[in-house]
């Protein structure tokens, strides 16, 4: 099971960039959304969400959800100015 969420956070993620690269902000971040339900601690995948919910205008939602997951608690990722 552990590998099938892996797999499928992963391919989510990759589908949601496609997204993000097309401008489909709603879409990537149902992708997203996924991804990190499905693996928690998926980073990549919450710095995406983030970064989404910012270009929909939800700024300080995708700061919020930055600041909650662990590499940006330990220092992994920047913090938001």
């Amino acid at each position: 099971m552990a590998s099938e969420n892996r797999a499928g956070a992963e391919a989510l993620f990759f589908v949601a960039n496609s997204h993000i690269n097309a401008g489909e902000f709603n879409r990537a971040e149902a992708c997203l959304r996924q991804a990190v339900k499905l693996r928690p601690e998926f980073a990549e995948a919450h710095a995406n969400l983030a970064l989404v919910l910012e270009k929909l205008g939800r700024k300080p939602k995708g700061r919020s959800l930055i600041s909650t997951f662990p590499e940006a608690q330990s220092g992994i990722l920047p913090s938001s100015p």
